[in-house]
């Protein structure tokens, strides 16, 4: 709706001059205009897609984490070729309390300073909207329309053919969005799904995970983090590149860990020869994972 133009003024002969042109108003009020309809069909599409707030998940984690551990990961050459190499599922696995969601948390974290596109999920068993199949791709969708106009596009027209969001989307919808989105994407896509063992769909899940591989979608990289006896005869881990959470980079890990418990912790006020003690007693046995008590958090 354009408003009327300026008032013209008097020219050397008395005339009045030729008056304003609204235009510029009536395209600050489409532009206006455009922004509410864009907040608009964001609300109505979160609505119908109702995603997990798993931003508390990855503030926990970040919250975990000890400075200075997880760095050797990243130097991994499966790592590497994770970030660069696409289609690949990078896939993490270990014991349970062996730090592989702190480690999800840094790389969630990383991606997100590199301003990279990414979506990520945590399972968790705490957490009934967080534990199935369809909690996971409403949350990575919901999650990539917001950084792409095309992905809400792809998503709003799923809305528009389920009765205008009166009805809900089935798993099998859910799926096809999801990869008609990630299709769309000329740019690195990353994906992060931690914590498969905490699902109550482990096999629906890494079903749908086997799809999203088996399209061979460019720029698409995936990476999966569960206990180790997740993996036990499953096809899918037979396809990816894994890496088992254990060894000398996890292992200086805890020796960092522990000496920082050790020497900021009021509730270890001990001698500086018992510290040692300590120390050694954990740091220095075949598995330092293994060491309760203090270790029970122990972080990437």
């Amino acid at each position: 709706m354009a408003v009327e133009g300026g008032a013209g003024g008097l020219s050397s002969s008395g005339a009045g001059g030729t008056g304003g042109v609204g235009e510029g108003s009536h395209f600050r009020f489409e532009k206006v205009e455009n922004i509410f309809m864009n907040d608009q069909t964001h609300i109505k599409l979160r609505d119908w897609l109702k995603p997990a707030d798993v931003s508390q998940n990855q503030k926990a984690a970040e919250d975990r984490h000890h400075i200075g551990t997880g760095e050797w990961f990243e130097e991994t050459e499966e790592f590497k070729q994770w970030k660069s190499t696409s289609p690949l599922l990078l896939w993490l696995h270990g014991i349970s309390g062996c730090g592989k969601t702190v480690l999800s948390s840094t790389i969630i974290k990383r991606l997100r300073e590199n301003q990279d596109i990414m979506t990520y999920f945590y399972f968790d068993t705490t957490n009934d909207q967080k534990q199935k199949l369809g909690d996971c791709l409403r949350t990575l969708i919901s999650r990539l329309v917001d950084s792409s106009s095309q992905a809400a596009s792809i998503l709003e027209s799923f809305w528009k053919a389920h009765s205008n969001g009166a009805e809900a989307p089935s798993n099998q919808t859910l799926l096809k969005i999801f990869i008609g989105i990630l299709s769309g994407f000329a740019t690195p896509v990353y994906v992060v799904c931690d914590a498969l063992d905490e699902s109550s769909e482990v096999g629906p899940v890494l079903n749908a995970i086997s799809k999203i591989v088996d399209a061979k979608i460019s720029n698409i990289h995936v990476f999966l983090t569960s206990r180790t006896e997740v993996t036990h005869g499953r096809e899918l881990f037979c396809l990816a590149t894994t890496i088992c959470l254990k060894g000398t980079g996890v292992n200086k890990d805890i020796a960092s860990y522990v000496d920082h418990i050790l020497a900021t912790d009021k509730d270890f006020s001990w001698s500086k020869k018992i510290k040692i003690d300590v120390h050694n007693s954990l740091v220095n046995q075949p598995d330092p994972m293994s060491a309760p008590g203090i270790l029970s958090d122990t972080p990437s």
